[in-house]
């Protein structure tokens, strides 16, 4: 009798690996698959933002085509070079990865917005980014196992080929639908014109169009010709921005996102820090119209909110806001130089929108793309952000702002952009200089409290800088600013205000819970060693233009208003604010919620919501 008992136990087979005939496709469409989804997140972030980049498809297809094509021929080479379980094991690390890739970017990514104009991935949930890298490890760590231990090899060869098939092939209708819907190809020397479509629609989506809030931004909707001449596009430049008027001289600080939280901030760590603010008057009750930039900084400059009819583009609105604005039209007709220091994209599309009022537009004839390799792998970062795990992607985090170093114009005086230290440093190096012009008007927007911060408390470059050093950066430069008109004894008739275009929204992606209070320094001509104030009036963005008339002591015509200064503090007031709200899976479209403010705006029992409004694709249009 044998006691063996190994003895009847049927030896193991020897694995055995796929032959040639049957690795080849699965490792091909591996080596496709990866780049190819790649390569689709940069074509879709492009297309699906056009209009926010200043350069085009061409500066940077032929290295993005390259660099993927190359990669997919490395990995489809790398992948049928292997054998056995190396090979099985490969597979299924780039099979499951590019899986994922996909499913995060069309299902897992809550939350998370591209474009927004903050560092992306700065917020995330750490419950949910533990949970998402627990669910990537579980497919990966389960694709590797399968491969390994799961027997019927053909059904599993057959499951694998068909998952990237799928992968690929889905790929191919996205492409050929925002080819033929967007304008991903086309030059950005090709100017759109503006053809303002039919307004008549009154509701969309199940939301009110907003008709009542300015019936006057829509009066010569029919009349708006093209915004440029396509030969001929412009920006506003950085001409003037050291140059003062030999008299009267009225200044706007605009420090984005200015919220009243930051100036507390200040006095919490230095209750003495406005003490030589002389002659301002802090209003800690103030409202700005919208949340957000676009279409902030144009209804200030306009005194025009935006009644997003359907069909009014961006274009449209701007052309309209700026070129009818009594504003910059009543200094214009009283002899002040204007000059307006702002974003692209988010304040004005094209500069020929001031054309006649702006003393610092440009025409351009072309533009070049230096750096095209930086620009490759921010776009390759901004890409890959969408597919990696949560948990990755602060170290991919990407913020739109960098994007704009990379195109430069063949303009006499360099594009202004947002880069508050740049602008420091000049004024620090220069200083003030009078110019031609006895009366000058300067609107001055600065990035100010937009994360990731680009000013910091001394007025130098910020790497890893807080609200704070950004706040006290700014201010830091307005001082310098005041110091230089006091040198050239142009302060006392010198009309500066200080103030943001929008408080912080705390989330785009859902109604506030608390107050929305925009910062606001005023300084009115005539005052010279005067106290530093605090008022606790109910003021608003509409009393910034009448203010803004009334100081530099000229007639502002049709527009009238109360000034910051006439308003009482014990007297209570209804102001309004409009906030944007991001597309959510209900709504799969911005829109914006109308408050109305009755009383103390400090207090959020006197906000109430009095209508929600469908944007009707003008926000990202």
């Amino acid at each position: 009798m044998n006691n063996n008992p190994h003895q009847n136990t049927p030896p193991k087979k020897p694995y055995k690996g796929w032959a040639l005939k049957k690795r080849w496709p699965m490792a091909v469409l591996c080596g496709v698959a990866l780049p190819l989804t790649i390569f689709m997140g940069v074509f879709e972030m492009y297309a699906g933002n056009y209009s926010e980049f200043r350069f085009s498809w061409e500066d940077f297809a032929p290295l993005l085509i390259f660099v993927c094509v190359s990669s997919a021929l490395v990995l489809g080479g790398v992948l049928l070079s292997l054998r056995g379980r190396v090979f099985d094991v490969a597979m299924a690390v780039v099979l499951s990865v590019t899986l994922m890739a996909s499913v995060q970017n069309m299902f897992l990514n809550v939350g998370i917005n591209s474009l927004t104009g903050d560092g992306l991935g700065m917020s995330i949930n750490p419950v949910w980014m533990v949970a998402n890298m627990i669910l990537w490890v579980a497919v990966m760590a389960g694709a590797v196992v399968a491969v390994l231990l799961v027997k019927k090899r053909k059904m599993l060869r057959l499951v694998s080929t068909v998952i990237l098939v799928v992968l690929v092939g889905m790929q191919i209708p996205v492409f050929f639908s925002l080819a033929l819907t967007t304008d991903v190809f086309k030059p950005k020397d090709m100017v759109v014109q503006v053809t303002p479509e039919d307004t008549s629609a009154d509701t969309q989506n199940g939301l009110e169009v907003d008709t009542e809030m300015d019936t006057e931004a829509n009066t010569e909707a029919d009349t708006l010709g093209p915004v440029v001449d396509p030969s001929q596009p412009a920006v506003l430049t950085t001409k003037n921005l050291y140059t003062v008027g030999s008299e009267k001289n009225v200044i706007v600080f605009l420090v984005d996102r200015f919220d009243v939280r930051y100036v507390a901030e200040i006095l919490a760590s230095d209750p003495d820090y406005f003490e030589d603010w002389e002659d301002f008057t802090y209003y800690e009750d103030n409202i700005t119209a919208y949340s957000r930039t676009y279409p902030a900084v144009a209804s200030m400059l306009s005194g025009k909110l935006q009644p997003f009819t359907k069909g009014l583009t961006a274009e449209a609105y701007f052309w309209d806001a700026y070129q009818n604005s009594p504003l910059l039209n009543t200094l214009k007709d009283n002899d002040f130089s204007i000059n307006i220091y702002t974003d692209d994209y988010y304040a004005y599309r094209d500069a020929s929108e001031f054309v006649g009022l702006a003393d610092n537009i440009s025409g351009f004839k072309q533009y070049k793309v230096q750096n095209v390799g930086g620009l490759f792998v921010d776009l390759l970062k901004l890409s890959v952000y969408r597919y990696a795990p949560v948990a990755l992607k602060p170290a991919l985090s990407v913020s739109t702002d960098a994007f704009e170093q990379y195109v430069v114009y063949d303009t006499e005086y360099p594009m202004y952009e947002l880069r508050d230290n740049e602008v420091y440093e000049g004024l620090v190096q220069n200083g003030l200089t009078v110019g031609e012009s006895k009366n000058h008007f300067a609107f001055i927007h600065l990035w100010g409290i937009h994360p990731p911060y680009r000013i910091d408390a001394d007025g130098g470059k910020s790497t890893s800088g807080t609200s704070l050093g950004a706040t006290l950066g700014c201010l830091a430069l307005v001082k310098q600013y005041i110091s230089e008109l006091k040198r050239l004894g142009l302060y006392e008739d010198a009309t500066i205000v200080i103030t943001g275009d929008h408080p912080d929204p705390i989330s785009d992606d859902a109604l506030p819970e608390q107050p929305r209070l925009t910062a606001l320094f005023v300084k009115e001509a005539g005052k010279s060693g005067e106290p530093f104030e605090i008022s606790k009036a109910q003021v608003s963005q509409d009393n910034l233009i009448p203010s803004l008339l009334t100081s530099a002591g000229v007639d502002g015509g049709l527009y009238q208003g109360q000034c910051y200064w006439d308003i009482p503090e014990d007297e209570d007031r209804v102001r309004n604010y409009h906030f944007v709200v991001n597309p959510t899976p209900e709504r799969n479209y911005y829109w914006y919620a109308k408050y109305e403010i009755k009383g103390d705006g400090r207090d959020f029992s006197n906000w109430r919501v009095v209508g929600e409004y469908n944007m009707n694709g003008f926000y990202y249009r």
